[in-house]
């Protein structure tokens, strides 16, 4: 196929300011992960598909299917109003866990 440019699980990334790897990131409209660390203003990769833990929301109780957003502090949480689209719950996280599975939009 002539116009076919990559399989789009993982994009080039280049951040403004240092992030770690494993980091979820907004790109727009969409979230992705940091594959691994990275400086400002160096390219690397950001995965936007599949499973990822990340940081959760301790009080957010999250039910397989949810879906959830990435808050200006990097967590993520089931409160979508000034959040960015994750995606959504792979799995049941409860109240009082730091981290929860995300299926990532892609």
């Amino acid at each position: 196929m002539k116009n076919f440019v990559q399989v789009g699980d993982v994009l080039d990334y280049t951040p403004s300011a240092p992030v770690a790897g494993g980091t979820a990131v907004a790109i727009g409209k969409r979230v992705g992960v940091v594959v691994k660390s990275l400086a400002a203003n160096e390219q690397g990769a950001l995965r936007v598909s599949g499973v990822a833990t990340l940081p959760k929301v301790e009080g957010d109780a999250l039910t397989q299917g949810d879906l959830v957003y990435l808050n200006a502090e990097g967590l993520i949480t089931k409160t979508s109003t000034s959040n960015t689209p994750a995606g959504y719950a792979a799995y049941p996280a409860d109240a009082g866990v730091a981290t929860a599975q995300v299926q990532l939009n892609g």
